[in-house]
């Protein structure tokens, strides 16, 4: 399946809308100046990745660059870390040159010559996303009176002695006053406060999927009180972000020693192929011991969605309670 130029009029209004402003987050100078390109499919998103960038499983490489480079020039890409920079061992990520083909033209050429699988995109992973799109950050959904959790909240010391790892949109600055928030911190005290810039305006203007990490790190706390959690500010493009820089902050994560890691993001692939780099990882989490937890996404469509769909990860999905009357209307 190829990348098309109208991709905006072959999504839902909806979808289109949030896409395009992560597309244009990715373009702005804080977002990397990423050209991130879309494939659609069936009103949604097919897979969305960074135009001229590649992953490559280094046991591949070699022949990868032979295929795609003159003959002349190998040896120098071979070594010039802003063409070739290692993602997680196993895993490169190659940026092609201007000569080369555009990035989806090259992975045919690499899936015909070697196989499927040896090179994949470098994906665009979103808070929750899916084929049919990512998290409704400006779309609250309702809530219903007399539900509880499930599970339901554990009092006296739940929790206590698990530290979680939560990748998502890092914590608002001023979560330090509110009592169920204590003991929830952040990895890194300036890169991850939500949203990295105060707020401006008056009332101030809030950007979507800002206060993603705190209400999921709040939740958490509210179910199990006595958890440590470190939050992340792993998403901060737009709540998204690629995976090479993705599992290269978690692989770096792994020295903090969680006993979870918790990912609220999600992503489908070219071909269904899984996310290489994020392969690599989780082979590196599962000698550490701990346990991956992973958002199945927003799609409700039988597609996998990464890294949910991984052996060994457990992907966790949610369907909003029927009220009674509304019940009883299906029942009639």
């Amino acid at each position: 399946m190829t990348e098309s130029d109208d991709w905006r009029s072959a999504l839902i209004p909806k979808v289109a809308d949030e896409t395009d402003y992560v597309v244009r987050s990715f373009g702005d100078a804080d977002g990397g100046g990423k050209e991130v390109k879309v494939v659609p499919s069936n009103g949604g998103i097919d897979h969305m990745y960074a135009e001229g960038e590649i992953l490559v499983r280094e046991e591949h490489l070699d022949r990868v660059l032979e295929i795609l480079e003159p003959d002349a020039d190998r040896e120098q890409v071979r070594n010039d870390p802003a063409r070739v920079r290692p993602v997680i061992e196993g895993v490169a990520l190659l940026t092609l040159g201007e000569s080369q083909p555009l990035a989806l033209d090259a992975l045919d050429t690499i899936d015909q010559q070697i196989g499927l699988g040896v090179a994949t995109p470098n994906h665009v992973l979103t808070v929750a996303g899916g084929e049919i799109g990512g998290c409704p950050a400006t779309e609250p959904q309702e809530v219903y009176y007399e539900i509880e959790p499930f599970p339901s909240v554990c009092h006296d010391g739940g929790g206590d002695g698990v530290l979680v790892y939560m990748a998502d949109t890092g914590l608002l600055r001023d979560t330090a006053r509110h009592s169920w928030l204590e003991g929830v911190r952040l990895a890194n005290q300036v890169e991850d406060a939500d949203p990295r810039d105060p707020l401006e305006g008056d009332p101030p203007q809030i950007p979507p999927y800002t206060g993603h990490g705190t209400f999921v790190a709040g939740v958490l706390r509210c179910i199990a009180p006595a958890t440590e959690i470190i939050v992340q500010n792993a998403f901060a493009v737009a709540g998204s972000e690629l995976e090479s820089d993705l599992v290269t902050r978690l692989d770096a994560a792994l020295g903090l020693g969680p006993d979870i890691f918790h990912l609220t993001i999600a992503c489908s692939s070219r071909n269904d192929l899984p996310l290489i780099a994020f392969q690599e990882w989780l082979r590196k989490v599962r000698q550490s011991g701990a346990v991956v937890i992973a958002a199945a996404g927003n799609s409700g469509v039988g597609r996998k969605i990464w890294p949910a769909a991984f052996p060994g990860v457990i992907g966790v999905g949610a369907t909003p309670p029927v009220p009674a009357e509304r019940a009883q209307d299906r029942k009639s």
